[in-house]
C-alpha cells in the first residue's frame, strides 16, 4: 500500500512540474508578444505624427525668417554671436523634445512591459542618436560670422587709438601756444619773426667770475652779454705781470680741442645735475654729469629762456656719454670732457621727444647761447672744417668771451683756434664785450725749453685775473678783462 501511495505522489509531482513548465512558456510568449506589439506601435506612430511635425517645422522656419528680418538693417546687417549659434541649437532642442515624447509614449503604451528590458533596448539605440545630434549641433557653428565680428572689433580698436594720438598731438600744440602767449612781446613769433632782435629781454645776471691763473681750472665766465663789438687792440706800454703755467695744463680748459687727432689727457671735474639747483629744463636722469664750471651758465641760460618765452620743455638728453639711439648716438670725442650738452624738445602730452632745432621761439636758445658761453659745436656750414655734419642739438661750452667772438664772426672752434695763433701777446689782440666788460684775447705758445710757460697779462686797477685755457695743441689762450 505504501509503495502504491509513493508512486501516486511521484506521478502527481511530475504533472505539477509539467504544468509549471507550460505556464513559464506561456509567460515568455506573452512577453515576446508584448515587446513586438510595443515596437509595432512605435513604428506606426512616427508615420501618424509626420504631418504634425512638418507643420511645426514650417512654423519654426517662419519664426526664424521673422527674427532674421528684424535683425537686419543695423550696422552689422543682422550678424551677431547669437545668430551664429541659434539655428542649430533650436534644431537640437526640437530633437530633444521629440525624444521626450518618445519616452512618454513608451511609458503609456506598455505599462506591463519589463522596464529593465525596455530601458536596455531604448538606451542603447537612443543615446547613440542623441550623441550624434549633439555633435552635429556643435559642428555647425558659423565661424564666418564670428570672424567678421572680430574683424570689426579690431578695426574699431585701431580707429580709437588713432584718434587718441591725434588728440594728444593737438593738445600738445595748444599747450605750447598758450605758453607763448604769456611771453614778453619782445619774443619772436612761431613764424620766426626776428623783429625783436634789437631789444634784449630782461635777463638774470650773475657776478663776473675770473679764473685763478695758477690752477687753470675751467672758469665760469660772465654769463650774459648785452652789446658786443669786435676790434683789434694794439699792445701798449702798460705795466704787466708774469705767471708760470705748467705745460701739462695745455691739454685742458674750456677751449681745448678734442677730436680724432687731439685726445683728452686730463680727467675733468664732473658733477651731477642733482648737485646744483637747475630750473626750467628737463633731464633724462639727474645723475647725468657735466663739468663743474657749467653749473652757473646752465642755470642762467635756461632761467632766462623761460623768462623770455615761457617754455620749459627743453630736455637735456645726453652729456658725457653717447645714447644708443640716433642722432645722439653719433660718436663725438669731446663728450668725455663734460663740456657738452645734447638737447631735445619734449612733447609731454604725447610722451615723446625730438632733437632740438632752432625753430620759432626755441631759436632763442641758439641766438643767445654765446651770452652764456655756449656755441653750436658743429654748424652745418662748417662740416669741412669740423669733420662732422651739422648738429643743431649739440652745444659746447667754451666760455662767454670766446663764444661771443666765434658767434659774431661765424667761426667754428677749429677756425677760432687757428686765428688766435696769429694774435700773440706782442701783436694785436682780439677784443669783444660781454656784459659791459671788454675783453682782449691773445695766444701764448707753450715753451719748448722747460716744463712751464710764462704768461704775461696787464695789471688793472681792480686787480683782474686772466682767464687761461689750454688749446690741447701747442699753447694757451688768454682772455683778459680790460678797464
Amino acid at each position: 500500500f505504501d509503495d502504491e501511495d509513493d508512486e501516486d505522489d511521484e506521478d502527481e509531482d511530475d504533472e505539477d512540474d509539467e504544468a509549471d513548465d507550460d505556464s513559464d512558456e506561456d509567460d515568455s510568449a506573452g512577453k515576446k508578444k508584448s515587446v513586438a506589439s510595443f515596437f509595432s506601435k512605435k513604428a506606426a506612430k512616427p508615420a501618424e505624427d509626420d504631418d504634425d511635425e512638418d507643420e511645426e517645422a514650417d512654423e519654426d522656419e517662419d519664426e526664424d525668417e521673422d527674427d532674421e528680418d528684424d535683425a537686419k538693417g543695423g550696422f552689422f546687417g543682422g550678424f551677431s554671436l547669437k545668430s551664429a549659434f541659434r539655428k542649430k541649437n533650436a534644431d537640437v532642442s526640437a530633437d530633444d523634445s521629440a525624444d521626450d515624447d518618445f519616452d512618454d509614449d513608451f511609458d503609456d503604451d506598455d505599462e506591463d512591459y519589463d522596464e529593465e528590458s525596455a530601458e536596455t533596448v531604448y538606451s542603447e539605440d537612443d543615446e547613440e542618436e542623441d550623441e550624434d545630434e549633439e555633435d552635429d549641433g556643435r559642428k555647425h557653428i558659423d565661424y564666418g560670422r564670428i570672424a567678421l565680428i572680430l574683424t570689426f572689433v579690431i578695426l574699431g580698436i585701431f580707429a580709437v587709438d588713432f584718434c587718441r594720438r591725434l588728440w594728444n598731438d593737438w593738445k600738445s600744440t595748444q599747450g605750447m601756444l598758450d605758453l607763448q602767449n604769456q611771453a614778453s612781446s619782445m619774443v619772436e613769433s612761431m613764424a620766426g619773426d626776428n623783429s625783436s632782435d634789437s631789444a634784449e629781454p630782461v635777463l638774470t645776471t650773475a657776478p663776473e667770475d675770473t679764473a685763478n691763473a695758477s690752477t687753470l681750472a675751467a672758469t665760469t665766465e660772465p654769463v650774459v652779454a648785452e652789446t658786443t663789438t669786435t676790434t683789434a687792440a694794439s699792445v701798449d706800454n702798460r705795466e704787466t705781470k708774469t705767471i708760470a703755467v705748467s705745460n701739462k695744463l695745455m691739454h685742458s680748459g674750456s677751449v681745448a680741442l678734442f677730436d680724432g687727432s687731439h685726445q683728452q689727457v686730463d680727467a675733468p671735474d664732473l658733477v651731477p645735475f642733482s648737485s646744483f639747483p637747475y630750473q626750467h629744463l628737463r633731464l633724462v636722469s639727474t645723475e647725468m654729469q657735466v663739468d663743474s664750471s657749467l653749473s652757473a651758465p646752465i642755470i642762467n641760460w635756461f632761467n632766462d629762456f623761460f623768462a623770455a618765452t615761457g617754455l620749459g620743455n627743453v630736455l637735456v638728453y645726453a652729456t658725457t656719454t653717447a645714447p644708443a639711439y640716433p642722432p645722439y648716438s653719433t660718436v663725438i670725442p669731446e663728450r668725455t670732457s663734460g663740456l657738452t650738452l645734447d638737447l631735445a624738445i619734449l612733447n609731454e602730452a604725447a610722451k615723446s621727444h625730438s632733437p632740438y632745432t632752432p625753430d620759432g621761439n626755441y631759436a632763442w636758445l641758439t641766438q643767445h647761447a654765446a651770452d652764456y658761453g655756449f656755441i653750436v659745436r658743429y654748424p652745418a656750414n662748417k662740416a669741412d672744417k669740423t669733420g662732422q655734419e651739422g648738429m643743431t642739438w649739440h652745444f659746447r661750452y667754451v666760455g662767454a668771451p670766446h663764444a661771443k667772438y666765434m658767434y659774431e664772426n661765424d667761426l667754428c672752434l677749429e677756425e677760432y683756434l687757428l686765428l688766435l695763433q696769429d694774435h700773440p701777446w706782442d701783436s694785436e689782440h682780439l677784443t669783444t664785450t660781454v656784459n659791459d666788460t671788454e675783453y682782449e684775447i691773445y695766444y701764448v705758445p707753450a715753451s719748448e725749453t722747460g716744463d712751464t710757460t710764462e704768461v704775461k697779462y696787464p695789471i688793472t686797477a681792480s686787480n683782474a685775473q686772466p682767464i687761461i685755457s689750454g688749446d690741447n695743441n701747442s699753447g694757451f689762450v688768454v682772455a683778459m678783462p680790460k678797464e
